[in-house]
């Protein structure tokens, strides 16, 4: 994607094929490919410096066959994903993010609290 919108961040001599052992530092429930459909996965957060550690290079996978088409593509289909997610969000009537469910249940857990205290 970077190379899509960025092309002058891109410095294309340093990309290549290395990989880094995903098994090891993440266990089975990460996703290498982001195509390529595959199993459940967790999101697993780490910071900069732990990135550091297991990747040096910030490179997470082969990538000498990356291209400013293949960026394209990938943001495409990133834009697409994150439009008809919003259009899910917009029409959605269920409990999440709805102020009266957070209020509901605010109000049961004080009422649970007072209760506990006497």
């Amino acid at each position: 994607m970077v190379w899509h919108k960025r092309p002058d961040l891109i410095k294309a001599d340093r990309l290549g094929d290395r990989l880094f052992d995903h098994q090891t530092v993440f266990s089975e429930f990460f996703a290498v490919d982001l195509f390529g459909g595959g199993h459940d996965v967790i999101d697993i957060p780490w910071s900069s410096a732990e990135e550091r550690a297991f990747a040096p290079t910030g490179q997470f996978s082969p990538n000498s066959g990356a291209s400013p088409a293949l960026g394209r593509k990938f943001h495409e289909y990133m834009v697409e994903r994150i439009a008809s997610f919003i259009e899910w969000l917009r029409a959605y009537k269920g409990p999440i993010g709805d102020p009266s469910v957070v209020a509901r249940m605010n109000s049961e857990v004080a009422r649970r609290s007072t209760r506990a205290a006497r």
